[in-house]
């Protein structure tokens, strides 16, 4: 009625092919396959974001002109930061970046897209005796810090 093993050699039987035919690997035998998917996904997440982040950083930096670029610093998924000076006092530069910035505000009113409004991420900082004449000057910063 019921097959039984009772017949024959017990040394020489195999079970079926299958799942249970392979040696036991452990608990931890797909560990590392995930441990690499889980570094490969941080990693690529990561550049991705400091992508866009250094992409829309660079974007709202307006280059006042006549300024020298003394700084150019971007950090990965850190802070980032360009620094330029120019002779012009800091009333000039700042009315000069307020109205690059009110350009942009009316474009965005007039066009209804609010999308590409920068954000207020300069500082603009006096330089006494910036040059060797002493002629003083403005330190213009941009800044911003990327997650």
């Amino acid at each position: 009625m019921f097959a039984s093993y009772s017949s024959g050699n017990h040394g020489d039987y195999r079970p079926p092919v299958g799942s249970h035919d392979r040696q036991f690997r452990g608990v931890f035998a797909g560990l590392w396959l995930i441990i690499a998917c889980v570094i490969a996904s941080f990693s690529v997440l990561s550049f991705v974001m400091n992508s866009r982040c250094q992409a829309a950083f660079r974007s709202t930096i307006y280059h006042y002109p006549g300024a020298q670029v003394i700084t150019d610093q971007a950090e990965y998924l850190g802070t980032q930061r360009v620094i330029m000076t120019t002779t012009d006092d800091t009333a000039q530069v700042e009315q000069w970046f307020i109205g690059q910035v009110s350009q942009v505000m009316r474009r965005a009113v007039v066009t209804g897209d609010f999308t590409n409004i920068p954000a207020r991420n300069w500082l603009i900082e006096p330089l006494e005796n910036s040059g060797a004449d002493g002629v003083a000057g403005s330190r213009i910063t941009f800044s911003t810090t990327c997650p």
